[in-house]
This record gives structure tokens, sequence and C-alpha cells, in this order.
């Protein structure tokens, strides 16, 4: 209900700042901040009252029962996992951590990872360089997760080491393969991930 109304108010703004004085559009924007602020009020009471709709436990229900899967990822937890922050490695996760959540990933579905690098201008001037890292997972959904530039080279250096089927890297042709032909992408992963799994077992 608040939300939709925050629509109507935002609409409203707009109208106003058109068809008003300055005085009527701020006390809106006002009113506008005030219901998008009772509207937090409300969510926040309701993830404290059902532990359900709390943006980690619905993350963790699109692997399984919430409850077990937190389980089997506080196990592994205790066991040795590789952390570069803002990441946690475990034997069969990567754990992204945040104010708002919790960004999760199986390695199992990792696919392609590379480093990205992106530079930044303020009024045309050179002001700097911001430095990612690009997930790909098996069903197409990016993740970036930003981090220093050391960082990410490490970052992708672990990633590929206990998930050594991903493809670790960026070039045009790895660009193109993907977007034009993933389901051909994906097969070339699984029959380097079966590889690898017949060195293991006959090691």
């Amino acid at each position: 209900m608040f939300a939709n109304i925050a629509i109507i108010i935002g609409i409203l703004l707009l109208w106003l700042n058109n068809a008003f004085s300055e005085a009527g559009f701020w006390v809106l924007l006002i009113l506008g901040l005030f219901i998008l602020a009772c509207w937090n009020i409300v969510k926040f009471w309701k993830r404290n009252n059902n532990q359900a709709l709390h943006p980690i436990n619905i993350t963790l229900s699109k692997f399984g029962p919430p409850e077990k899967i937190a389980n089997v990822i506080n196990e592994e937890l205790k066991t040795p996992k590789v952390e570069v922050k803002p990441v946690i490695i475990t034997s069969s996760w990567l754990i992204k951590p945040s104010f708002f959540g919790l960004e999760m990933i199986l390695l199992a579905e990792l696919a392609w990872v590379y480093s990205k690098v992106t530079t930044n201008y303020t009024n045309g001037i050179r002001t700097g360089e911001s430095y990612s890292v690009a997930i790909h997972k098996r069903d197409g959904k990016l993740i970036e997760i930003s981090c220093g530039k050391l960082a990410s080279s490490l970052l992708i250096a672990r990633v590929t080491e206990v998930a050594p089927w991903a493809v670790g890297g960026f070039s045009e042709d790895i660009k193109k393969l993907w977007g034009s032909d993933r389901a051909g992408f994906i097969a070339h992963i699984d029959q380097r991930r079966r590889e690898i799994n017949a060195r293991s077992r006959s090691a």
C-alpha cells in the first residue's frame, strides 16, 4: 500500500514542479520522504515478526529449506576456508555478506570469471579507476563484486583454484561465445569438470 502511495506522490511531485510554486514542491517532497520512511519501518517490523521475509532467508530459500542450508554453511565455515574481502569461499560456496543481506553462489554454478576495470571521470577529467570481479553463473546471471586492484586479482586466483572448470579471464572471443552460444559454453566447462574429476579419482 505504502509503495503505491509513494509512486503516486512521485507523479504528483513532477506535476507540482511544473504547475505550482517552489514552496508547494518542497512540501510535497517532504511528505513523500515521510511516507517512504514509514514504508521502510513497516518492512522492518514485518521482517522482525516473520523471519521468512528477511533477505538472508529469502536468499537461502533459493537453495532449499533455509534452516538446512544455513546449517550446511555453518559447518563449512568451521573448516578451512578462503577469505578475500569482501568474499568468503568455503568448499561449496562463495559468500558475500552485505549490510542489506547475503549474496551466495554455489561453486558448482560458476561458469566464467574475470576482472573488470572501470575508468572514472568527473567533468571530463580522469579521476581514477575502480575494480571489480565479474562472475557469470550457468543460468546467465552476472554478479559483480567491487574490490581493490590487488583483491580482484587474488579473488580470481582463488575462485579458479576452487572451481578449476570455470573459464578465467576476458577476451572478445569468450564474450562472443557466451553471448551467442551459452549452451555450448556450458557444455565445454562441463566437459572440463568431468576431466578434472577423472584425474582426481585416478590420482
